[in-house]
């Protein structure tokens, strides 16, 4: 069984009650109906979504125009799901919105929000997008799901249902805040240079439909997105639902987990430590490496602009992971070791995009280079390891 109940200080005006073979839905509305808040308690999650938002609709549009106006001249606030990575506390920085934020903490810390704790503008929400949620929102920035090897191959199936029933959550939150306010409101998926898999052309743009392996110990994030992306494009052709895709190549900046996984944030985390350096073989594989602000101003440009995507969001600087390594090495300590190492498995061999859609169609391109933005993340974690500049 499954029910909406209302929560308000104020007695609802209006009840309304409908039933299927094994469920029952309650929903109150009353005249305020944009402060009011709803819980939704899944019993049996064989939750008939379809039937349920053809209702909420029908219910909306007989509330009194006064009602829907005074819902429609209300500014709402924009929800992120998963501010707690690095990436998405980088967007609150620059963010002047209230901003609703979603996190499950499997990946992120709340050390990460100390300065934004109390903010009147900022609000978090211990949540899992695999779970429905229901609020009010102009924005939906779904940002949700482990980026990292070390965490999407220690739980796979996490990985997957959260780019699936989690893509799914966040766009029937899109469609029932979009139906019910009668606004062009929008939700932005962060998809992945994963979707190309290893790829056959280089550079990859995005008309480049890939070559990745479909069962392999990395699909769980690759498919995983792909079906995302098809997910956010049917939502769109059949309900009309405003859309924005980004395909996020490496990005790397201050606080990213320290031990992520993840090849710059582990090579200076090793520097630091006077560990060597560990080079996945046989170290000749490319990546291009995008600073986090230069990738925040090109999602903001994709949130605001009229292009639905999707659009490659990365720097196109290409380095192979020996590079790196000599970089990392030469900028924090000359004296570290670099050790060639086993690698994993369907590990691509180059990747590199091309920005060209994001420079003719947002006006974007990155402005940091590697060699200025990596100085700025080694000052966050020698901060955080407590390692004092020598």
């Amino acid at each position: 069984m499954t029910r909406i109940q209302h929560i308000s200080d104020h007695p609802p005006e209006v009840s309304v009650q409908y039933s299927t073979s094994s469920q029952l839905y309650t929903e109150y509305l009353n005249p305020r109906f944009s402060e009011s808040h709803y819980i939704l308690k899944t019993l049996d999650f064989d939750l008939e979504v379809v039937e349920f938002e053809r209702k909420s609709e029908q219910w909306r549009r007989q509330l009194p125009m006064e009602i829907t106006n005074q819902c429609l001249n209300r500014p709402r606030p924009h929800l992120h799901c998963e501010i707690l990575n690095f990436f998405s506390l980088h967007c609150f920085d620059v963010c002047n919105c209230e901003v609703i934020v979603a996190d499950n903490y499997f990946t992120g810390s709340k050390d990460n929000l100390r300065k934004w704790i109390g903010h009147p503008r900022f609000e978090l929400i211990r949540h899992d997008v695999t779970e429905p949620l229901l609020i009010e929102v102009d924005q939906i920035y779904h940002l949700a799901c482990p980026a990292s090897p070390i965490f999407y191959k220690y739980n796979p199936v996490k990985t997957i249902k959260t780019n699936v029933i989690g893509t799914l959550n966040m766009l029937g939150l899109a469609k029932r805040v979009g139906a019910s306010m009668i606004m062009s409101d929008r939700i932005l998926l962060t998809s992945t240079s994963e979707v190309y898999g290893d790829p056959l052309v280089h550079p990859q743009d995005e008309s480049y439909w890939g070559n990745v392996n479909p069962i392999g110990v990395r699909s769980c994030y690759d498919e995983g997105k792909r079906v995302a992306e098809t997910l956010m494009f049917d939502y769109h052709r059949q309900h009309g639902i405003e859309i924005r895709i980004a395909r996020i190549f490496n990005t790397y900046g201050p606080r990213m987990n320290i031990d992520d996984g993840r090849v710059v944030s582990n090579f200076i985390a090793q520097a630091l430590r006077g560990e060597p350096l560990t080079v996945q073989a046989p170290g000749t594989q490319t990546r291009s490496f995008c600073y986090v602000s230069d990738n925040v101003d090109g999602l903001i440009r994709l949130m605001e602009g009229e292009h639905i995507g999707p659009i490659n969001i990365g720097n196109p600087g290409e380095f192979t992971m020996l590079e790196l390594a000599e970089t990392v090495k030469e900028l924090i300590d000359p004296e570290v070791e670099i050790k060639v190492v086993e690698n994993t498995p369907d590990d691509p061999r180059q990747r590199k995009p091309d920005i060209t859609k994001a420079r003719e169609l947002l006006g974007w391109e990155p402005k940091i280079k590697l060699r200025d933005g990596l100085p700025l993340m080694e000052e966050d974690f020698r901060l955080r390891l407590g390692v004092p500049k020598k």
